[in-house]
């Protein structure tokens, strides 16, 4: 078998598996995703798929596919067990992300609707951010860790590293990488800070 095939299929696999683990700490209620989040990512995820589909991405596209559908159905878990706030920059976030098709459909060229679904998914970070701050236990450790590693074998898996397929999977690790980091320095602190 291919090692791009190989490197293509191996996200896709650990992602069954964590996608499985984040979903029963959702319905176990241990963990509160936000709902409004997920769906925009499963829209801009879903985006910069068809724009790595249409710029010879190959099998390492094949993860950012499966990542915009399970984004969908973590959404829709959500609306019954996470948070269901909806502030005007999560609508703002959204008709953004659809809209940013329309570049592409008039150009021809996908960067430019790439460069705003980025752009988007690394700003859905930040209540994610906000909340670790808070409420580090709310947010999965193994999910975002084992995200790197699935973006990081999605773009070895890419047939063509170019901007167009290569820059949301980049952005993905370093905002992934931006999260464990918080989560473990914030849980770290709460540990060692004295009861009052």
């Amino acid at each position: 078998m291919e090692l791009k095939i190989i490197l293509g299929v191996l996200p896709i696999v650990l992602g069954v598996g964590i996608s499985g683990f984040y979903i029963r700490e959702v319905l176990l209620e241990r963990i509160k995703p936000h709902a409004f989040t997920w769906l925009i990512w499963g829209v801009t995820t879903g985006i910069a798929f068809a724009a790595q589909l249409t710029n010879d991405g190959g099998a390492g596209a094949w993860f950012t596919g499966f990542t915009s559908a399970a984004c969908f159905v973590i959404f829709l878990l959500s609306l019954r067990k996470g948070d269901r706030s909806f502030p005007l920059f999560d609508w703002t976030s959204l008709l953004i992300a659809l809209f940013s098709i329309i570049p592409w459909l008039v150009t021809k060229n996908a960067i430019i609707s790439v460069l705003l679904v980025t752009f988007i998914d690394m700003c859905r970070y930040f209540p994610i951010l906000r909340k670790i701050i808070t409420n580090p236990r709310e947010e999965s450790l193994p999910y975002f860790s084992l995200s790197i590693v699935q973006y990081l074998s999605s773009i070895l898996a890419l047939s063509s590293i170019n901007l167009t397929t290569a820059l949301y999977p980049f952005m993905c690790i370093a905002m992934n990488t931006i999260v464990v980091g918080m989560i473990l320095m914030v849980r770290k602190k709460q540990r060692t800070s004295p009861v009052t």
